[in-house]
């Protein structure tokens, strides 16, 4: 994956492809598990469900789903 701008509702990202692999093709409303470490000193992991809302190229627009 590749760092880009996070904000408090959602975030981008881009897919880095597996060894061997072609990169799954994602589309708007696809939901799929997101995982990233805080830069804080704690490296808390963050783990959420999210929504792709945009696709921009190769870099993806989602928006996080709340739990209930």
């Amino acid at each position: 994956t590749c760092a880009l701008p996070i904000s408090m509702n959602g975030l981008r990202f881009r897919l880095a492809p597996e060894l061997g692999r072609e990169p799954d093709v994602l589309e708007v409303d696809d939901v799929l598990s997101v995982q990233f470490r805080l830069d804080n000193r704690a490296r808390a992991l963050i783990e959420r469900k999210a929504v792709i809302r945009n696709v921009y190229g190769s870099s993806y627009g989602v928006s996080f789903i709340r739990s209930e």
